[in-house]
């Protein structure tokens, strides 16, 4: 394509190729459906802080062994204005109309009530729940709730569209429907409890049964009971595109079960779903109609509505009306470009034969804008686009050759918004100026007269040079002068270990050690890079640790310790803690990387042997046993 064809001409080539990715992304679709849904039981609103006064108790799925019955002793309940323990008391609101035959959600809180203003934490002590919280701890307000009637309000006119849905053979699949979008309203008294809410909606055609709306896009879908299909109230219903039911009644339940034993019905409202917005049944019809309008907010609908890697091979093989619209929306700023058009985009560009040049100088405009949201929207297409252009299945050089074209237009744009530095993407772009250091260098002088300023706006620019000019005695200078500045003295440690020479190690080591003992996570994750045994950072590290466990371990942390241990009991110690407590959520990666330490780990074993113990998920058993079997072969 010539170097001066316009941004229309560019648009039109790729969303023709857009309709023709079908055969390509067909057998991306047929996956198997291997999620693992566990049954699930604990405090279903885990989270919450507050209740109103006339609260009797936080909401407890039961265990399903037990058959809908749970003893009060299972629980233990404290408060900060009562010196011992208190007994509890559990009572048993309706849900749904099944649970008369086996009620499965608790309600538990103290046997003489709450008090106002004071604060409670309740445990499950019984057999371990499984997915969900055992504990919670909330405050109660002065005043009570006042049940008030609830409402359904319909979201506009029923419209036809894609909605990712449970399919037969596969987790999920694409189906042209016809969707009403309605949403809940609360009385003001609900309010401050709005999270806590819990909603049951319902459908039928005139004449029939209600039945449950029970919308998932997927079969691996879990939400948490009483939840709507978009969070917050929000639902929706569906019906066949091709036949939609004329009318169809939606009513709903809602209520705080923390305080009322039933939830509240609404009045019913009809939808007429046969005079749904649109009239094409198909993607590629619906994204047509939407392109003839420039509905921004349909469009959106048509292509985030489901997995891009689904959308190729549901679109069929027609011109579109407009096509510039939608390669036009990535550049919207209302609403702002969604990461779905980005991957999209992004897939198109790597699978044409086009010169990636023109959509470079398209997204430097953005880059050049001074606006922070285009800013950040350009650098998530650009991301996006690199990492299509270096997809493995071409050859290497031509990947090379791609993506350097592609970026070249915008480094100028790039290399302005990382001299200023103020923009919240500065960081990142910086790093992307370093990548290209080849068509780069002309930017060094204004670097690093940026890089002398005593403030925070230094750091991008700090961050390129780094991988500018590595070896340069001026980036050293530089370095020096910065970690003097209490604001940039953790950027200047980070930037300088990674291109210290075996001689500046022991200066870097005192500048990460500094810079952890003020705090610095990136500091010590530098730490774990240099594994020797005289790091002289590694005693700020353990002091950094003994201040912080035993919580807010991550998994980068972790890591770390165990890169930089060299026997050292405290690290075991913190290890240990980690394994038992904190890495409970990211169990599995923990123990992986444990299995990977081999036999240094050996003293984890007592640690691995106490996890097995517990009731665990069949993954997360696995990867203890196999983490125990390697460390003491």
């Amino acid at each position: 394509m010539p170097r001066h064809a316009t941004a229309v001409q560019y648009a039109m080539r790729i969303l023709m190729a857009l309709l023709a990715l079908g055969a390509l992304l067909w057998s991306e679709a047929a996956l198997a459906c291997s999620c693992v849904n566990h049954p699930r039981s604990g405090f279903i609103h885990a989270d919450l802080e507050r209740l109103p006064s006339n609260a009797r108790g936080a909401l407890f799925l039961v265990p399903r062994r037990h058959q809908g019955t749970v003893a009060p002793d299972s629980f233990s309940i404290t408060s900060d204005r009562d010196d011992a323990p208190l007994p509890a008391q559990v009572t048993w609101p309706r849900f749904d109309d099944n649970d008369a035959a086996y009620p499965s959600l608790a309600r538990v809180g103290p046997a003489g009530g709450f008090k106002p203003g004071a604060r409670y934490t309740i445990r499950y002590t019984g057999e371990a729940a499984i997915g969900m919280r055992t504990s919670t701890q909330f405050t109660i307000d002065a005043t009570p709730l006042a049940p008030g009637p609830i409402a359904l309000a319909m979201d506009g006119a029923p419209a036809r569209t894609m909605l990712p849905m449970r399919a037969g053979a596969s987790c999920s699949d694409i189906e042209a429907v016809v969707v009403g979008n309605f949403h809940y309203e609360l009385p003001d008294s609900y309010a401050p409890y709005r999270s806590i809410v819990m909603y049951q909606s319902q459908s039928r055609t005139p004449g029939a049964a209600y039945e449950a709306i029970e919308y998932a896009s997927s079969y691996c879908e879990r939400r948490k009971l009483g939840v709507t299909a978009r969070g917050d109230g929000r639902d929706l219903v569906h019906a066949s595109c091709t036949a939609p039911p004329a009318l169809l009644q939606v009513r709903g339940r809602a209520g705080l079960l923390e305080v009322e034993d039933d939830l509240q019905p609404t009045e019913p409202v009809t939808l007429d779903l046969a005079n749904a917005a649109g009239a094409a049944c198909d993607p590629a019809g619906m994204l047509r109609e939407a392109l003839a309008s420039d509905d921004a907010e349909r469009i959106h609908s048509v292509v985030c509505g489901f997995p891009t890697h689904l959308w190729g091979r549901k679109l069929a093989t027609e011109a579109l009306a407009t096509p510039s619209a939608l390669f036009a929306l990535v550049k919207r700023e209302q609403p702002p470009p969604r990461a779905c058009i980005a991957r999209s985009v992004a897939r198109i560009v790597a699978q044409t034969g086009e010169p990636p040049d023109d959509l470079g100088r398209f997204l430097a405009e953005d880059f050049a804008s001074g606006d922070e949201q285009r800013i950040g929207a350009a650098d998530q297409v650009a991301s996006g686009i690199a990492r299509e252009l270096n997809r493995r299945e071409l050859p290497i050089a031509v990947r090379q050759q791609r993506v350097e074209a592609f970026w070249q237009p915008m480094l100028p744009a790039i290399a302005g918004v990382v001299i200023d530095g103020k923009d919240r993407n500065a960081d990142q772009l910086a790093r992307v100026l370093g990548q290209h250091a080849q068509h780069s260098q002309a930017y060094v002088p204004a670097l690093i007269a940026a890089g002398r300023r005593p403030a925070l706006s230094a750091r991008p620019a700090l961050i390129a040079l780094t991988r500018l000019i590595p070896q340069d005695q001026r980036l050293r200078v530089l370095l020096r002068h910065a970690a003097r500045q209490p604001v940039l003295l953790e950027t200047a440690a980070v930037q300088f270990a990674e291109v210290a020479t075996p001689a500046e190690r022991p200066e870097v080591n005192r500048l990460l050690a500094k810079a952890i003992d003020a705090g610095s996570r990136d500091a010590l994750f530098a730490v774990a890079r240099d594994s020797e045994p005289s790091n002289a950072a590694v005693p700020a590290l353990l002091r950094r640790l003994q201040r912080e466990l035993p919580g807010g371990q991550t998994y980068g942390v972790f890591s770390s310790l165990l890169h930089v241990w060299q026997g050292e009991p405290e690290i075991a110690t913190a290890l240990s803690t980690v394994l038992l407590y904190d890495g409970m959520t990211h169990l599995q990666f923990y123990l992986e990387l444990v299995a990977k330490a081999g036999a240094t780990a050996r003293p984890l074993a007592p640690t691995l042997r106490l996890l097995l113990t517990r009731p665990l998920p069949d993954v997360e058993r696995q990867a203890a046993e196999q983490a125990l079997k390697v460390i003491i072969k």
